[in-house]
């Protein structure tokens, strides 16, 4: 039977239900049953060969089967169908069951022991340098009931909205990576009038606040280069940015903050302009 025809099986014997697991370098899952919880659950293992042979094995054990290839415990082990992962009791599994249900079944490959491809590598770089502006902001709200008098039919799924939140208030704070660059005081605002839209209030002046910004910074500042920096600049072997030796001949360039003029550390053109 193939796997495709497992779910007719199931439709047709509404007490069954079946999962299958294969194997390539270790067992994974190839179909995992959406109907987990009925009467006769069966764990079955395909076997096929090139001459596209197939054989269905009944999985007594999956604990037995797989305990070895997941861990060195030596106790019973309770494993998700959908993940494999292993726990040591049925009710961590069920907890985590709740969250992995959500997902696709998926086989875990994993690159072989020195390999390029097994060691993990951070490259937008860009992200370490701090940004010159964060806004934080906050929203309060009513809780106010929703009137609905429409009626709906029970034998169709439905969602009944019954309260709506109003925002009410909101305050935002702008902090710069240098109070003596700017500072300001958190703005508060709270509604006054029935008629108030706060939301839009909120928009309207975070957006003046932002322009008033970038007209005060929009210029660039003049990098300010002392004797240590030009020292710094010279015997610097290393790029501050990605922390990655300069080659020969490769070009060296001076990192500086674009609203203070100051000198930063020496980077690779790349990196400076990332």
């Amino acid at each position: 039977m193939p796997l495709k025809d497992i779910t007719k099986l199931e439709k047709e014997n509404p007490s069954i239900s079946l999962n299958v697991s294969g194997y390539e370098g270790g067992v994974y899952p190839l179909r995992i049953s959406e109907q987990p919880e009925r009467t006769i659950h069966v764990d079955l293992f395909l076997i096929a060969n090139e001459e596209r042979m197939q054989h269905y094995c009944w999985i007594k054990s999956m604990s037995r089967l797989l305990s070895s290839q997941k861990s060195k415990h030596n106790g019973k082990l309770h494993f998700c169908r959908r993940c494999l992962n292993p726990f040591r009791s049925q009710d961590f599994l069920k907890e985590h069951v709740e969250y992995c249900s959500n997902n696709k079944a998926v086989r875990v490959v994993y690159p072989e022991k020195g390999s390029v491809k097994s060691f993990l590598k951070f490259k937008n770089i860009n992200r370490f340098m701090k940004v010159p502006f964060v806004v934080y902001s906050d929203f309060e709200a009513f809780i106010e009931p929703i009137q609905n008098m429409c009626q709906r039919d029970p034998r169709e799924s439905y969602t009944a909205p019954y309260q709506k939140h109003t925002p009410s208030s909101f305050c935002y704070y702008i902090k710069c990576f240098d109070d003596d660059v700017y500072s300001k005081q958190p703005v508060i605002v709270t509604k006054e009038k029935q008629d108030d839209d706060i939301a839009e209030i909120f928009v309207d002046m975070l957006e003046a606040d932002i322009k008033d910004i970038y007209t005060k910074f929009k210029e660039k500042k003049k990098i300010v280069i002392n004797k240590d920096d030009k020292r710094n600049f010279e015997e610097s072997a290393v790029c501050h940015i990605c922390k990655k030796p300069f080659e020969a001949g490769e070009e060296k360039v001076r990192d500086d903050c674009h609203l203070t003029g100051k000198f930063r550390g020496v980077a690779h053109n790349c990196c400076n302009l990332n």
